[in-house]
């Protein structure tokens, strides 16, 4: 049983199936079609490996959150809108692109803020600049991750590429709105009573 979680297969990042060598496709290719059972954790890229891979069927298993941790608060009354940003930073998650459309908006309104999660501590990163809007926390434990979507209002994802990430799921249980690029599978547990969905890369 082959169980698939990567986001290789879509978008064009630096790691995309086709980009790797041949040898490699090959074998990962021969896993494939030898398994009795492939699953994927979206049914969008579930799509993509049973086209490009000739599978009879890929059975879609989404990722999940742990309700324990993830749950709704009560949120405290604030002048700002609050959005909260929490990945790994990579290029795939494209936080230059949030910040970018944060920066315009922020030409017409200033009651907003953002905070974004994530990253090694003492990273340098072209996008964190002096704005009065962003607040940069650095890698924190699962469980302050909650913390910060109990006291959010929407979690902003605007990936260039993506399978089904878990945070949605967090931040929905949370009870958070989610505003997600249609990266990937990205936008599966979106619908118009708890979020947003926009294409990737359209800021």
């Amino acid at each position: 049983m082959v169980s698939e979680q990567s986001s290789k297969y879509v978008g064009d990042g630096p790691d995309h199936f086709e980009k790797r060598s041949a040898r490699h496709r090959k074998a990962v290719a021969r896993v494939f079609q030898q398994a009795a059972c492939v699953t994927n954790v979206s049914a969008t890229v579930g799509k993509i490996l049973q086209q490009r891979f000739d599978l009879q069927k890929v059975e879609t298993i989404h990722n999940v959150a742990d309700a324990t941790l993830f749950y709704p608060g009560s949120k405290t009354v604030v002048p700002l809108y609050r959005f909260l940003h929490a990945s790994t930073l990579t290029a795939q998650k494209n936080i230059e692109g949030i910040v970018r459309v944060m920066e315009q908006i922020y030409l017409t309104r200033q009651d907003f803020s953002l905070t974004v999660l994530g990253g090694e501590a003492g990273a340098i990163h072209a996008w964190k600049k002096d704005h009065p809007w962003l607040v940069h926390v650095f890698n924190v434990p699962h469980e302050k991750v909650a913390d910060y979507m109990r006291s959010a209002d929407a979690l902003l994802m605007f990936s260039n590429d993506e399978n089904f990430p878990c945070v949605i799921v967090e931040a929905l249980c949370s009870g958070m709105t989610v505003i997600t690029s249609d990266a990937g599978g990205s936008a599966e547990a979106i619908h118009p009573g708890n979020g947003i969905v926009v294409p990737a890369g359209n800021e």
